[in-house]
């Protein structure tokens, strides 16, 4: 890993995410000049203005709280931001934290940018699910801040209409379907959009 920047990660699958510290031949972060602060670069491809602000206020409140580390932010659209951090493996321009889509998160962990953080923060307070998507061959490489749940809504009325029980496994969820599909209703319906999203419905 020498001279390589190991970043630390904000990681985020379909936005659940997690943090990871800089390891490697590198410390973290740089010295900023005249002010004696180290400085933490942060990139991030939240687009919605609520989320931007949020994050802003965190930044800001954070700065304003001590007097040794400047965090900086940047926003790269997400349409871009698996290329930027393909470039920057690549030219060793890599910022100290990044947020992260989850299922990237271990192409990435094994190119060895990503900290080992094993043992380094508790992550009991994390469900096993999300904290899987941030470990790879034993190792923590970040922690979750946030995560999309997918839950699957029945209408009880019709289920009991057509003589079936609520289903709690995937053989009664899929006989279950059949019965209730008709020439007007459909047994079970979910996203199947053909792009990510369809792809992270569908798949669990």
């Amino acid at each position: 890993m020498s001279g390589r920047k190991v970043i630390l990660v904000l990681l985020c699958l379909f936005l659940v995410g997690a943090l990871v510290f800089a390891g490697g031949g590198r410390q973290g972060g740089s010295s900023t000049p005249g002010s004696g602060k180290k400085t933490v670069t942060f990139w991030f491809y939240m687009e919605n203005r609520l989320q931007q602000e949020a994050l802003k206020s965190g930044i800001d409140s954070f700065n304003n709280s001590q007097n040794e580390i400047v965090a900086v932010s940047r926003y790269i659209p997400f349409a871009d931001f698996k290329k930027q951090l393909s470039i920057g493996v690549t030219a060793s321009e890599l910022p100290d934290i990044v947020i992260i889509d989850g299922p990237d998160h271990a192409s990435y962990a094994s190119m060895g940018i990503f900290a080992d953080v094993t043992g380094k923060i508790d992550v009991s307070q994390f469900y096993d699910g999300p904290m899987a998507s941030c470990t790879l061959n034993n190792k923590v490489y970040g922690v979750s801040f946030g995560s999309n749940c997918l839950a699957l809504y029945y209408n009880k009325a019709m289920l009991d209409s057509a003589g079936v029980a609520v289903p709690t496994t995937w053989d009664q969820l899929r006989d279950a379907a059949r019965k209730l599909t008709t020439s007007r209703v459909k047994g079970i319906a979910f996203c199947s959009l053909q792009n990510e999203e369809g792809t992270f419905n569908f798949m669990p």
